[in-house]
């Protein structure tokens, strides 16, 4: 049993035009699916993302940090649990990549409390990363995803070595990890007064003298930073890679007869109308009758119409020039608003 026809923009001759659309039994809306497991899972991370904003602004950098970092480690799972209820869904899409960027913005806020130098080169990296976000969701939304072939070489390389033929490897993992708590580790090298430490400590002094904080910040300092970098340059490569894969309709595609454009010009296909949406079911039965009652009373004007194949135009209410409200006279007519 379908569903009643809802209205739609969509784009045509460069323009966007409002098309109705019945909704099948296979067609979800926001009420189905708002409480998908994965989307559970999402709106958790988001929240935990909210919520780091507010405690990086306190002495509590553990529960930042964990706050932070726990977003992100959530978005291991989201997938999976999607696919493994057959919840997969474009909505869940979106709402994974909100709290994707919500985790990258507050760690990137988180830093730069610290240290201003940062600002350039994390404004790029989450600039890439927010770049690649927002057309991955528009090529998700469209249900043409590009797909990543293998043998990719040259500045794509990176892709065959991290997610080939669009799933992730081991390395590819690893990258998509290393970004994130890089920057979270070393932000908390000035949380705690470790930073100018760790400038001019060794790690090979550090293990020595057991000082296991330090240790972890010179290994997060210089065993993480290059797998960050890769980790850059794949999520550039990739969102390089779904524009160069781009498709969309063309401005050449013009609207058909049925579909009315939002553009009130006469040079439009339905006369530069302007579309105000469907009527309730009351109302349109309400004008079929009425449609139904002039025929009968302008009954010799209709077949004369019908006779020279012209149009039959009924001018119910006339709102502009010298005479304004009904215009004809039919049963109905107290009925009108």
């Amino acid at each position: 049993m379908a569903r009643p026809a809802q209205e739609f923009l969509v784009y045509r001759g460069g323009k966007w035009v409002t098309k109705a659309v019945h909704d099948l039994n296979d067609h979800v809306t926001f009420d189905d699916i708002k409480f998908n497991y994965a989307n559970i899972v999402d709106y958790i991370r988001i929240v935990m993302c909210v919520m780091a904003g507010f405690t990086m602004n306190t002495k509590w950098h553990l529960v930042t940090a964990f706050l932070i970092l726990g977003s992100i480690l959530l978005d291991w799972i989201d997938g999976p649990i999607a696919r493994a209820c057959n919840q997969c869904c474009i909505f869940g899409s979106g709402i994974d990549w909100l709290a994707d960027i919500l985790g990258t913005l507050v760690m990137m806020a988180w830093w730069t409390r610290y240290d201003y130098a940062v600002i350039p080169w994390l404004l790029i990296a989450t600039s890439i990363e927010i770049g690649t976000g927002i057309f991955d969701f528009s090529v998700t939304a469209t249900a043409r995803y590009p797909k990543l072939k293998k043998g990719q070489s040259g500045f794509f390389l990176i892709l065959e070595w991290s997610m080939p033929e669009n799933g992730y490897t081991n390395l590819g993992t690893f990258l998509w990890l290393a970004y994130p708590f890089y920057c979270v580790f070393r932000t908390l090298e000035y949380c705690y007064g470790y930073y100018e430490l760790v400038n001019m400590a060794s790690l090979l002094t550090s293990v020595t003298e057991s000082n296991f904080i330090l240790t972890v910040f010179l290994l997060n300092r210089y065993f993480l930073f290059l797998p960050a970098l890769l980790y850059i340059w794949c999520e550039l490569a990739y969102g390089a890679h779904i524009i160069r894969s781009w498709i969309e309709i063309s401005k050449t595609t013009k609207p058909s007869a049925e579909e009315i454009v939002y553009d009130d010009v006469t040079g439009s296909v339905m006369g530069g109308f302007i579309h105000y949406g469907i009527l309730p079911s009351s109302y349109q039965t309400l004008l079929q009758d009425i449609y139904t009652d002039l025929q009968l009373k302008l009954h010799t004007e209709y077949k004369l119409a019908l006779s020279e194949r012209k149009v039959f135009w009924i001018n119910i209410w006339q709102r502009t020039g010298k005479k304004t409200g009904l215009m004809v006279e039919f049963d109905q007519s107290r009925q009108l608003d």
